[in-house]
């Protein structure tokens, strides 16, 4: 996975190495892609709300 800020990458994760993902910026973005590839390897994403508190759980079928 690669985090950017303003167009430049400021790291990057492999997807192997991931448990969970919580999505807690405003105007995040992720791509399907990456999205299927975390639910093929059993991490949940957490998108959290302006207040800080989890809004939706996006999790894999497989497993649960």
């Amino acid at each position: 996975m690669k985090v950017s800020e303003s167009g430049a990458e400021i790291g990057r994760v492999a997807l192997d190495e991931i448990t969970a993902v919580i999505i807690h910026a405003h105007g995040t973005t992720c791509s399907s892609a990456l999205l299927a590839e975390l639910a093929d390897r059993g991490a949940p994403v957490v998108f959290c709300a302006a207040n800080h508190v989890p809004r939706s759980v996006l999790m894999p079928l497989v497993g649960h």
